[in-house]
């Protein structure tokens, strides 16, 4: 059932930037493009060069949050040997937080105004996508849990 909340999407006004995310974008063009429910927010971050722009993200989570972006890096650098995932630039914690700097992809949001207007063309999609790269990891070799019990198991 719905509770008609969101637990994540498209960033409401006035989110202060955290520190860190602003010390990591210097003087480039910072864009928050994502929030949870939980703190955690990414941002796109554009250099612009004298021959084209530099796009990269920054996924920040508060130090109250009990998710590990470490366990992320380790996860995207297991997956990255057999699909298409963003390759992690940098990442670290201090007191305030932890951050993830990563590669962009390219694409588009699926909750972009272009496929909030389509959504079941954007859920079929979706659905796509996760089916192919499923199939394209080797489950077996995998080393970590994706059972519902373990994962809610990391988050309390």
């Amino acid at each position: 059932m719905n509770s008609g909340r969101t637990i994540a999407g498209w960033p409401t006004p006035g989110v202060s930037i955290p520190h860190k995310v602003a010390q990591l974008a210097g003087a480039n063009q910072l864009e928050l493009v994502w929030q949870n429910e939980v703190g955690g927010l990414t941002y796109r971050l554009t250099e612009q060069t004298q021959n084209s722009d530099s796009v990269r993200y920054v996924k920040w989570l508060p130090s109250s949050v009990d998710i590990d972006l470490f366990d992320e890096v380790e996860r995207l650098e297991w997956a990255r040997t057999f699909v298409p995932v963003p390759r992690v630039i940098s990442h670290g914690a201090d007191p305030l937080g932890s951050w993830l700097v990563t590669e962009d992809l390219g694409g588009e949001s699926a909750v972009s105004p272009r496929w909030v207007a389509r959504p079941q063309e954007a859920v079929v999609a979706i659905g796509r996508g996760l089916r192919a790269f499923h199939d394209a990891l080797p489950a077996r070799d995998c080393t970590y849990s994706w059972s519902v019990t373990d994962r809610l198991g990391q988050a309390s």
